[in-house]
């Protein structure tokens, strides 16, 4: 039986997998009607993304102090194989001491983000061939 963490990880990493894709619908579409259809889909997933996470912070306390955090996300630019690449990355900030930090979950849907983002702009097969394994292993 899946604990309640690993039960609202899946959900979230499939929500992420939609926008992503909805992502690549708005960005390669011209008829206006589709893209503001897949620009509702994209926000109406992201809004639950972000409660989600609210709860997913239930589970998640302070390396410092044992106390409350808050999740932060916000837009981060990285170099990455020599393309400047911009997307949302989230971090921890201890509500007592206003340290902010990650977790090695954090980092990898950081650096998978990224990854996806680099793909698509190179319009590399890569992304693809993962996802077609990662369905068949299913």
């Amino acid at each position: 039986m899946m604990k309640a963490h690993q039960l609202l990880s899946k959900i979230k990493s499939e929500l992420d997998d939609r926008m992503h894709k909805f992502k690549l619908l708005m960005d390669n579409t011209e008829d206006p009607e589709l893209k503001l259809l897949y620009i509702e889909r994209y926000e109406a997933l992201r809004s639950f993304a972000g409660y989600l996470d609210t709860i997913v912070l239930d589970d998640i306390i302070s390396p410092f102090t044992g106390g409350r955090v808050e999740r932060v996300t916000e837009p981060t630019t990285v170099k990455y194989r020599g393309d400047e690449i911009t997307v949302d990355r989230d971090y921890f900030v201890c509500k007592d001491t206003g340290t902010k930090f990650t977790n090695a979950e954090v980092d990898d849907d950081f650096m998978w983000a990224v990854f996806r983002e680099h793909c698509s702009r190179k319009d590399y097969d890569t992304f693809k061939r993962i996802e077609e394994i990662e369905i068949l292993k299913k």
